[in-house]
């Protein structure tokens, strides 16, 4: 048959409607399933095919092709020949069902497909162009010819773009797919550049000369798309392949309406943007963050943002929505040979932006995130944050080099609730000093309990709903402050707040308490100072039996409080920081005091007692050491009032004199002064 010999269809646009005879379309549908074209709305385009081969020759800058249908079987080839910096705009028929690719395209320039019935690659299709917008939204001429990247969708079309194949970008190129339905099982490269897979009805593109600089959601997702087979899709976005930018940026960005969809980002499988050369990759998993729209992002991947190269840094991983879910496989690595990289889950340091803030953040356990310096350097930047709930399971480091460099930085917390189980956090630095490790709820409960104050949903992603306080368990603190320090912070500006550390046999305690205990000289940290009458209760034991260090600080309003109502023994130094109230710090008879160095720098202390708790320190400072403190006072006797003298008995009460010159004072006993030959003034 004539069908089957070597044929070329060739048409040229020249400023009207070229049409094609219908019984040469007829006969070569019939013998290969090919592109077939229906006409070329602008360009210089010549379209030559023969069976299996379909050859697109465009010599113009841009060119728009109306396609009746866009399939390509597996044995078949379809390329496109283009100029530098070449773009062919591709609009499919929807009326002819799904475009199916299991064969070749290639492009030697950028193809948009469009096709709002959706666009199947299969598992056999090889895509490798100098770049890929494959979408179900449709772009209007005008937009598409001056440079305005805006698309639409089209009703009442509900397609999907779903990837089984191979997909490549020449370097620096894009791949892009986007549609209220997009799935991944395959594998998507663009060396040096960004893969973009995104679930909306409409967005923008927006290019300069470098490429792709930002994709914006219009108009969010109002209904799931549909596979080829017709069945509802029930995440936004599904990847369970492979995306690889490194160099460049993979972005995956979502955003459905209230109730659409289970999740609008369920990442499986491995995102990769390796550092190349001087030029860091980026990873970003973007949805809405309005907890009306509940828009909810699973991870169970790896996240693989690392440098590992000599002299390269780590690189970004960013991960933004209403609700998210770092499952147990979740392995996210920003570490780099000179340096960490940084993770920001659900927001940035203290939820100050410039990431917009997570409802709920769940990391669980077997989950991981890695943000070390390998050869030198300092450790990274590691947050994650909430507005309403954050539940810690997961294990975050940030050490410092192996040759030099700090530790790095972490936060866990919450504006509200915070529950942190059994984790590892770990900032130290073989040959530079340790990290910091901050946590930041409303209110903090450390004790023996792994999870209290709400409630799960039992759904995936299983999210906590907060009702109380926070929970920290304390065996975490232990472990975590062998290798770097921590910091608790709680409450926000004009509101009650408290820190306590839960005594024996009350909140999962034992019987011993729930000491905090480490070797290092590490430091922790309990900051209630954010909240104006914040409150740190200490009723268990705190030893650090090496030279770690204790700083205590309340909030400075009129119920600012610190109290000791167990023994605190540190090699290093306790500071305190209270309000400038009477008895704003305050003991009961186990309250004792072995110190290498006590610094009362702002508060009221005030022991009066006829019994006193055990009092030493190497080095005695108030108000670090100044001659006249102000906004720090240190009483310490056996008896006495405001209308009476009060009774000193040792050298601490006799240095605390200096605060308190109004008052009168005796003497209870003879005071050996000697041991203050070394205290620093």
């Amino acid at each position: 048959m004539t069908s089957w010999l070597a044929k070329t269809i060739t048409t040229m646009w020249t400023g009207r409607r070229i049409t094609i005879g219908a019984a040469a379309f007829l006969l070569t549908c019939s013998a290969f399933a090919n592109p077939v074209v229906n006409n070329i709305s602008a360009g210089q385009v010549s379209i030559q095919q023969a069976p299996g081969t379909t050859t697109i020759n465009q010599t113009s800058q841009k060119a728009i092709i109306n396609w009746q249908s866009f399939n390509i079987g597996q044995q078949e080839a379809t390329h496109f020949n283009q100029p530098a910096g070449g773009i062919t705009l591709n609009r499919i028929s929807p009326t002819q069902g799904v475009s199916a690719i299991y064969g070749t395209l290639t492009a030697t320039g950028q193809i948009i497909l469009v096709n709002p019935a959706g666009i199947y690659f299969g598992p056999s299709a090889y895509v490798n162009v100098g770049g890929l917008i494959a979408t179900t939204a449709d772009i209007t001429d005008a937009n598409f010819l001056n440079g305005n990247y805006q698309f639409t969708h089209v009703s009442p079309y509900s397609g999907a773009v779903i990837n089984e194949g191979t997909i490549i970008a020449a370097q620096n190129g894009l791949v892009a797919l986007i549609a209220p339905g997009v799935v991944n099982h395959g594998m998507i490269q663009a060396e040096l550049g960004k893969v973009v897979l995104g679930s909306a009805n409409d967005f923008t593109l927006s290019f300069d000369g470098s490429g792709l600089i930002n994709f914006a959601i219009d108009q969010p997702t109002s209904a799931p798309g549909h596979d080829q087979y017709g069945n509802a899709l029930p995440n936004g976005v599904k990847n369970t392949g492979s995306l690889i930018a490194d160099g460049g940026t993979v972005m995956i960005s979502a955003k459905a309406a209230a109730g659409v969809l289970n999740n609008v980002i369920d990442m499986e499988g491995v995102a990769q943007a390796h550092s190349v050369a001087e030029q860091n990759g980026q990873i970003i998993l973007s949805a809405d963050t309005d907890p009306i729209n509940a828009n909810t992002v699973y991870v169970n991947a790896t996240l693989d943002a690392s440098g590992t190269g000599i002299g390269q840094f780590g690189g970004n991983v960013s991960i933004t929505g209403a609700n998210i879910l770092l499952d147990s496989n979740t392995n996210i690595n920003v570490s780099g040979d000179a340096g960490g990289g940084s993770a920001w889950i659900g927001g940035n340091f203290h939820g100050a932006g410039p990431l917009p803030n997570a409802n709920a953040v769940v990391m669980l356990s077997g989950s991981s995130i890695n943000a070390n310096a390998i050869t030198s350097g300092n450790g990274g930047q590691v947050a994650i944050w909430s507005e309403n709930y954050t539940n810690m399971l997961g294990n975050i480091s940030a050490e410092g080099g192996a040759q030099g460099g700090n530790g790095g930085y972490i936060e866990t917390s919450s504006h509200n609730v915070l529950n942190v189980g059994n984790v590892q956090i770990n900032t130290s630095a073989p040959a530079g000093q340790a990290g910091n490790w901050l946590m930041d709820p409303y209110n903090v409960l450390i004790d023996g309990l792994t999870t209290s104050g709400g409630s799960f949903s039992g759904g995936n992603p299983n999210i906590f709903t907060p009702t109380a306080t926070a929970n920290i368990l304390y065996t975490t603190i232990n472990t975590d402050l062998a290798s770097t320090s921590v910091t608790i912070n709680v409450g926000s500006a004009g509101s009650t707040a408290d820190i306590t550390l839960s005594a024996a046999n009350t909140n999962g305690c034992p019987a011993g308490g729930c000491t905090l205990s480490w070797s290092t000289a590490n430091t922790l940290t309990l900051d209630a100072s954010n909240a104006t009458n914040g409150t740190i209760h200490i009723d268990s034991g705190i030893t650090a039996t090496g030279s770690g260090n204790l700083t205590l600080n309340s909030g400075t309003g009129a119920n600012g409080l610190i109290d000791i109502l167990a023994p605190i023994s540190l090699g290093g130094t306790l500071t305190l920081n209270g309000a400038n109230v009477l008895g704003s710090i305050q003991t009961n008879s186990s309250g004792t005091i072995n110190v290498g160095t006590f610094n009362l720098v702002a508060g009221q202390w005030t022991q009066v007692s006829s019994t006193l708790p055990a009092f030493s320190a190497t080095n005695f400072l108030i108000d670090n050491g100044v001659n006249s403190p102000s906004g720090a006072v240190f009483l310490r006797a056996t008896s006495g009032s405001g209308s009476g003298p009060y009774t000193i008995v040792d050298v601490y009460g006799l240095q605390g004199i200096n605060t308190m010159l109004a008052d009168s004072f005796v003497l209870g006993t003879n005071i050996d002064a000697s041991g203050t030959a070394n205290w620093g003034y």
